[in-house]
């Protein structure tokens, strides 16, 4: 499936599952090629979604768009979506299954600067 027709098809979802859905635009960017944009989203929750059946709840996350602009029209575009603050407000369950609950460390990998 390409990038458009995923786009088309998940926003057929997203607003079957929230025909109220707005976007407040709060701050816009811009420089060289660059746009970005920082919204808030807002909806109430009248169809299934993702497996969660209608809740009625209404929901509010952020998301930030960044657009690369070349000679008038977006050829990349990457949006960053607080997913977990709306499943969080539709009520879902997000702690692990014990035995999922494992820890895991990170090691930064050093720079060689040189030195």
């Amino acid at each position: 499936m390409k990038k458009k027709e995923a786009s088309l098809q998940f926003n057929t979802v997203l607003y079957g599952s929230f025909p109220d859905l707005t976007y407040t635009i709060e701050d816009i960017i811009a420089k060289g090629d660059k746009v970005v944009v920082r919204c808030t989203t807002r909806g109430t929750h009248e169809g299934e979604f993702q497996g969660i059946p209608a809740t009625g709840k209404k929901i509010e996350y952020g998301r930030i768009q960044i657009w690369k602009i070349k000679d008038g029209k977006v050829v990349e575009g990457r949006v960053q979506v607080d997913i977990l603050m709306m499943m969080q407000q539709l009520g879902v369950d997000l702690k692990p299954k014990e035995e999922q609950n494992r820890f895991f460390s990170f090691k930064r990998k050093q720079r060689n600067n040189g030195r």
